[in-house]
């Protein structure tokens, strides 16, 4: 289940991306470094460790919600409770663009269910792609009646792991979770019809760092 300060996977992926991108900025500075980090019961998003030198950071996405200012001046509290410095990285979304392409969303589920399946065949004895629970179009570029189209998503997948024997005797297991993609698509305006697709799945929040990425015709 996805955290409730996102209102979006699209904002929580903008978030992760800057605690990633924290981490390695500090650990090339010889930080010792960790993120999601639990002190006096509040959770710091990265803290940073060098000498005796402790910075503790708290990422925000614009607009900051009245709760994540609460819980910043209780994060800041404990801070200098602790002698930490403490840091806050705001994060301007871009804006989405007011695109709507009515046929995208079944034509680019049926693609992954019929192109893509590879990329989550690795995860499980059986995994199946279910529905596409959120698309936000970031960037189009239309040339007659074609268009070459930068996207954003989540998709639900169902995973099986075992055999179905293994799984009604309580060995396997079922689940379903949310993975977090983007991609570039070409897309004939005409025909209604996906041409060309280029879609990374993100999994750094399921499953391990890596990313698997696919490309089509």
């Amino acid at each position: 289940m996805m955290d409730e300060r996102f209102d979006s996977y699209f904002t929580k992926a903008l978030h992760d991306a800057k605690v990633e991108e924290l981490l390695d900025k500090y650990k090339n500075k010889h930080f010792s470094v960790n993120k999601n980090v639990s002190v006096n019961g509040v959770k710091f998003d990265v803290i940073a460790e060098r000498d005796n030198s402790v910075i503790a950071f708290e990422v925000h996405t614009t607009p900051v919600s009245l709760a994540a200012k609460k819980r910043t001046t209780e994060l800041y509290e404990i801070a200098q409770s602790l002698r930490y410095n403490f840091r806050i990285i705001t994060i301007g979304q871009p804006k989405r663009i007011p695109v709507n392409i009515d046929w995208l969303e079944n034509a680019l589920l049926e693609h992954f269910m019929t192109q893509e399946q590879h990329l989550i065949d690795k995860f499980a004895a059986e995994a199946e792609y279910e529905e596409l629970e959120e698309l936000v179009i970031l960037s189009v570029d239309i040339s007659a009646h074609l268009a070459q189209v930068n996207i954003s998503g989540s998709i639900l997948v169902s995973f099986q792991y075992g055999s179905q024997a293994e799984v009604k005797q309580g060995d396997g297991l079922l689940m379903e979770d949310s993975v977090i993609f983007s991609a570039d698509l070409s897309l004939n305006l005409k025909e209604y019809r996906i041409e060309n697709t280029k879609i990374t799945l993100d999994d750094r929040y399921w499953y391990n760092p890596d990313y698997y990425q696919s490309d089509s015709a």
